[in-house]
């Protein structure tokens, strides 16, 4: 396929997504380009600071309990300031403030403040995704997820760049230059949306809104969707457990591979691992993901990306003692599950929400977003823990994670 002809099915596929899908898809890369390296990066940030592994664990119990209570505000937010500049305010100062404070952090109480501000980005992040979503037709919005997981995609393919930084810098100056290059970014993409973005088809400014999203009882209302709707309550489990495997990866999997009893790679050439990931992915997202229409085609690739989730953290915990072949097929492996497991489950997610009740969608997802972190508030400490008895332990409890969803996955079809 020619260039012309590659870009003439991309604008084929955007044509397809609504206003706000469009803006938010397309200025994405703004945060996924630096972010995808400051998130590789930062746990090696934290122990170049002096941390230890369960202090480094204490920051994203942090973060994960930020996480678990300020969504609860996100909807009420939503509905007093309307959803566009309930998102963009707390975005935009989160965001911001965190990325300051992150940049001139030296010790473990800077760490810990700039972790408080980028909490507060979590208050609207059920209102980032239904103004993601919400004008497109369900059938569409696979591909914009798949465009979302791509702009991250492409930010990791570029992570061997921040390797040169980190490798001409050193870990401590690099990673300063890469929360810096992160910081502008983000204010260029804040400008478009501030200016770009409209309030959203479904709104919250009428008689019903008002009283649906300012009422803390359609949170209890939303919980009874959730249990009475099979899908939705597997998902909800399928994201708990799937958290286990993001905080694996982007807390510890970094520190993995250069850890002397792991990978023993250098900081600069780990960035290798992400570059093979990725390829795969984006390969995925492209020919596969974004094709996908029905809630059969979601299951079956559902179904394959947690089988190869599997598969990749039982190869590294397995047979990984300084083996790059075996770094080489895990990240092939999580190439193929990295493709499905945000892009596609929460097009199912949002899917059967539509099914249910669209004006509750800020609700439901708010509520799986809740409870996703009310479980794994000491998961990043427990990882710590069992990183500092050895490198591979957090990694078994991926593996264990990994087999559950792909038999809940499996019932559903049922």
């Amino acid at each position: 396929m020619t260039i012309g002809k590659t870009l003439s099915k991309v604008k084929e596929v955007i044509s397809t997504w609504g206003h706000n899908s469009k803006v938010l898809a397309l200025t994405e890369i703004f945060w996924s380009l630096p972010m995808s390296w400051v998130y590789f990066y930062r746990p090696i940030f934290l122990r170049n600071l002096g941390l230890t592994n369960v202090e480094i664990g204490l920051i994203f119990s942090t973060l994960s309990f930020y996480n678990v209570v300020l969504p609860f505000f996100g909807s009420i937010l939503a509905s007093k300031l309307g959803k566009k500049r309930a998102f963009m305010l707390c975005d935009s100062v989160g965001w911001t403030l965190a990325l300051i404070n992150w940049i001139i952090s030296k010790s473990f109480i800077h760490v810990m403040i700039a972790i408080s501000f980028e909490g507060l980005i979590w208050t609207t992040a059920s209102v980032w995704e239904t103004l993601l979503v919400e004008d497109t037709k369900p059938e569409f919005r696979a591909s914009v997820y798949s465009f979302v997981s791509l702009m991250y995609t492409i930010g990791s393919l570029a992570t061997p760049v921040a390797g040169i930084l980190i490798g001409l810098f050193g870990v401590d100056f690099g990673n300063r230059i890469l929360l810096s290059i992160a910081l502008l970014s983000l204010i260029i993409m804040f400008i478009l949306r501030w200016t770009l973005l409209h309030e959203g088809k479904e709104r919250l400014n009428n008689e019903r809104g008002m009283k649906v999203h300012a009422n803390l009882k359609e949170y209890e209302k939303a919980i009874q969707m959730i249990l009475h709707s099979k899908p939705l309550l597997i998902i909800l489990i399928t994201s708990i457990l799937g958290s286990v495997y993001y905080i694996a990866t982007s807390d510890y999997l970094p520190l993995f591979l250069v850890d002397e009893k792991g990978l023993n790679l250098t900081a600069s050439l780990a960035s290798v691992i992400p570059l093979l990931s990725s390829s795969i992915t984006l390969l995925l997202l492209l020919f596969y993901v974004s094709k996908l229409r029905n809630k059969e085609q979601h299951l079956l690739a559902l179904t394959i990306g947690y089988a190869s989730g599997f598969v990749s953290y039982f190869l590294l915990v397995t047979f990984t003692r300084n083996s790059l072949f075996v770094a080489f097929l895990f990240s092939i492996f999580n190439g193929l599950y990295s493709s499905v497991s945000f892009s596609v489950s929460r097009t199912f997610l949002n899917n059967e929400i539509d099914e249910i009740d669209s004006d509750a969608r800020i609700s439901i997802l708010s509520i799986v977003a809740i409870s996703t972190n009310m479980a794994n508030v000491l998961t990043p400490m427990l990882l710590g823990f069992l990183y500092s008895l050895d490198p591979r332990f957090p990694f078994f409890l991926v593996v264990i994670a990994m087999l559950i969803n792909l038999f809940l996955v499996q019932s559903i079809k049922k």
